[in-house]
């Protein structure tokens, strides 16, 4: 079962696929982007949590359908840059998949 999500990037429109019936793989790779080590700052920035969240986001996206975006990203070809822009890709994408992880939305049946 998979989930279509709409980008709110306006770099990189169009949609991503996730899963919804996660591997024990995907559920690894999920739970280790949990463990970040923030420093003890006044600022913690975006890539400080995007480098932990990326490995999840690629391991739940099934279908990379985005506007001037690679179609099969690694954590090496993941658009970092624009810094904002691609932080709100990998912040709106983790949404969708903590949804589905907490069993926060219905998911529909097949």
């Amino acid at each position: 079962m998979s989930k279509v999500i709409q980008s709110t990037s306006t770099r990189w429109p169009g949609s991503v696929t996730i899963t919804t019936d996660p591997s024990w793989e995907q559920i690894d790779a999920l739970e280790s982007s949990f463990d970040i080590d923030i420093p003890k700052t006044d600022k913690v920035w975006y890539s400080v949590i995007d480098r932990n969240k990326i490995p999840a986001v690629i391991a739940w996206v099934e279908k990379w359908e985005l506007q001037n975006f690679p179609d099969a990203p690694t954590d090496e070809t993941f658009p970092r840059v624009p810094r904002v822009e691609s932080h709100k890709l990998v912040d709106g994408i983790m949404r969708e998949i903590m949804a589905v992880y907490n069993g926060a939305q219905e998911i529909p049946n097949e």
